[in-house]
């Protein structure tokens, strides 16, 4: 089911506001870039590592880039071959490294060399989207704002079992980003959206969900229905 444009997004009013707040206080996944100090270039360059990747792998490629080019002015003169031998390992390669570079040079030409403290500002940058531009504001600049991303458009998908569109841009997906806001507790942006990223990893993942062990499985759609298959499966074998 595809929610229409003039619909209201559904309700998830009944998953507890600090869900996902706890999720993470409990078992959140523990990242270099995620630690207080982290400067907002290092926020968003990890942002753009793990795009299409696997987050068990960015920390190795993080580290170089980080210590090999600590700011965007010294990433603005990259060379592109360099680059490439950095972040080759995650796929991507000769993408991962114009993106990157790209980005450098915006801000060193654009933004004397500092990273935008704004959405719009951020989205003004080559390769850089709404979602890492919403993932930067929060997480390295404090702002309470809803992240959407192709992870958290899964578990918003499995919950209500709404078909959402594959394409995050808000004028694309606005019942997704306007779910992502309800669920949003105040004051506790940041460890919400993380701890809403570690769940998808962990719990809601793309392939064989663990749905008998989700907290959410009562009122899931997903789960519900991927329950219910197994118990009448366990009945026609009896």
């Amino acid at each position: 089911m595809e929610p229409r444009a003039s619909e209201q997004p559904p309700c998830l009013a009944w998953i507890p506001k600090d869900f996902f707040v706890q999720w993470f206080r409990q078992h959140g996944r523990t990242f270099h870039w995620r630690q207080p100090g982290t400067s907002p270039y290092g926020v968003l360059v990890a942002e753009m590592l793990l795009r299409q990747t696997r987050a068990s792998m960015v920390p190795p490629v993080w580290e170089q880039l980080v210590q090999r080019y600590p700011g965007p002015t010294e990433l603005s003169t990259a060379s592109l071959e360099e680059l490439y031998q950095i972040v080759q390992q995650l796929g991507l390669g000769r993408q991962r490294a114009t993106a990157l570079r790209s980005m450098a040079q915006a801000v060193t030409e654009r933004f004397a060399g500092k990273i935008p403290e704004n959405v719009k500002a951020l989205e003004s940058l080559p390769h850089v989207g709404p979602y890492v531009s919403r993932a930067v504001c929060c997480f390295a600049f404090g702002e309470q704002l809803a992240i959407v991303d192709s992870n958290v458009l899964r578990v918003l998908s499995r919950l209500t079992g709404c078909q959402l569109p594959r394409d995050i841009r808000r004028s694309r997906a606005r019942c997704a980003w306007e779910m992502a806001a309800r669920l949003l507790p105040e004051g506790a942006a940041r460890e919400h959206n993380l701890g809403l990223l570690d769940f998808a990893a962990a719990v809601c993942k793309p392939v064989n969900p663990h749905c008998a062990a989700c907290p959410l499985a009562g009122q899931c759609h997903h789960a519900g229905a991927v329950i219910g298959r197994g118990e009448r499966d366990l009945e026609g074998a009896a």
